[in-house]
Formats: C-alpha cells, structure tokens, sequence
C-alpha cells in the first residue's frame, strides 16, 4: 500500500466525470481498475489517497501520481484567466476534479465509442470490448482485462462488434485501429504537434468528429486548450454568453478560449460536472 497527498484531488468527481470509463466502484470510498497493464486500487482518505494493486508499492506510487495529475496545480493553471462569477461558482463546487493523464489510443478508441451514448452504456460497451480482445491480467484471483492495442482492434471483424453492442461504430472503430496502426496517424507524433496541427490530424481518424477530437485532445493528450461542447456545455455556454442566442458549436470553443485562456479545459470540466445548477 501507497500513501499519496491529495493534492486537492477528489477521487469520485474526477473518476466519474466521464473522462473514463473503466473504474469499478470498490468499498464504500474506493474505485478499482487499470492503468495500462497494472490493476490499481485508489482509496480516498481524508488528505490521503491510499493505492494498492497488483505491482510493487514502489510502481504503484508514480503510477497513480502521474495518472491523477498529482504534481500539478489546476487552480494556478486559471490565475490568469478571466473567470467571471458563474465560472468562479463552478469551479468552487468542483474542486478537486483532475483531468486524468490517459493513454492516447485508449482514450480515442473510447471516445469513438462515447459518440451519441450514456455513460453506463459506453462503460458496458467497452468492458465487453476488452473481455473479449484484452489481454487477461489476474490480481487476486479475479480476472482483469487490459484495453486491447490498436493492432488487435485492426484484426477485429466488425460484425462481431456489432453483436457486442457497438452498432454503426464498429466500422469506424476498426478503420480508426487499422489507421493508427499503419501510422497514418501517428499518435505519438501527434502528441509533439502545436494544439492545431494535432487537431486537424486527428481529424483525419475516421468516427472523430467535432467533439470526439476535443475531448481526445483534452483528456489523452492533456491539451487544457480543448473545450469539448456536448448538448449540455452549449446549453450552459449559450445561456452564460450569448443571451440564448443561437451560436454554434464552433463559436462557443473560440470564445472560451479568448475568456478563460489556454486551460479552458478545465473550465469545461467543471461546467460538464456542475451542468444541471445553471
């Protein structure tokens, strides 16, 4: 067992903020899941983070760091910006909410799959997915399964991931796979790429659309400059910025970004999270 600082981290707002979607709610304060090959237990005790799991105390402990986000300050990334008070009540209500480093494929493949869906669903969607294309990893006698590489998922049929659920994505999921893995885009190349030149790449994956793109940008490559607009972020933007006016989605990420910077994304996550009070 690891002992982290909480560094102001919230484990249940920022695991179920529909960043991710493979965590396991485990006891009455813990989640459950895996980071990369590693099954990983993260337990919230007061100014504590307890994590456990399947690599030794000395892997587990930067693991769980790096992944939460730990040895930064989201409150210092927005000094600069210009918060105005309904933002300011947001980001209040939801301290503590990180923006998880994740892994780049995982997180595309995954948003691919999120396109027009609900979280519990896309959470069934993708467990299937790994149970049935992962590789199996046992901690405890209880088995685990990894996110399948982009070079599996290429291999994949696609009717077969129909009679998994995922409908017309399949497709779009394997031409993504087989894209990556030919290196037609190339994620780590894209990682090195200026915001809009890994924008437009990325944009070149078939099934990434608008807002599948933002929210890869923002959550698997940590590009705080992305401001992913869903229904309910341009619901909430309109009705803050534009006096109910029509204003497409486009319009409203340049304007967060001019008004609240180049972390606008956390802007976004905390709107996303406190959604329902405006």
């Amino acid at each position: 067992m690891v002992y982290l600082p909480a560094s102001g981290c919230d484990l249940r707002a920022t695991l179920e903020s529909g960043q991710v979607f493979r965590w396991r709610r485990w006891g009455p304060r813990g989640w459950r899941g895996l980071i990369g090959t590693t099954v990983v237990t993260l337990t919230q005790a007061g100014s504590l983070i307890h994590v456990g799991g399947s690599a030794a105390p000395a892997v587990l402990g930067p693991l769980a760091c790096r992944y939460l986000r730990l040895d930064e300050d989201p409150e210092a990334l927005l000094a600069s910006a210009e918060l105005d008070p309904a933002i300011r009540v947001a980001l209040q209500a939801t301290r503590g909410l990180r923006i998880i480093r994740q892994d780049p494929w995982e997180c595309l493949a995954s948003f691919i799959c999120a396109s027009f869906n609900n979280i519990a669903r896309i959470a069934g969607m993708i467990e299937r997915l790994c149970r049935t294309y992962g590789r199996a990893v046992a901690h405890r006698g209880e088995p685990w399964f990894t996110f399948p590489d982009a070079a599996t998922l290429a291999r994949a049929d696609g009717g077969a991931l129909r009679r998994l659920g995922f409908g017309y994505r399949a497709p779009y999921l394997v031409a993504a796979a087989r894209q990556v893995n030919e290196r037609q885009v190339d994620l780590a190349a894209v990682a090195r790429l200026p915001y809009e030149e890994a924008r437009a790449t990325l944009l070149r994956l078939t099934g990434v659309g608008e807002k599948v793109v933002e929210c890869v940008l923002l959550f698997g490559f940590g590009r705080f400059e992305a401001f992913p607009v869903d229904v309910w972020i341009g619901r909430v933007m309109r009705r803050l910025y534009f006096a109910r006016r029509g204003a497409t989605d486009r319009r409203i990420r340049e304007l967060a970004r001019r008004r609240f910077g180049p972390s606008c994304g956390l802007v976004q996550q905390a709107l996303y999270h406190t959604r329902r009070i405006f």
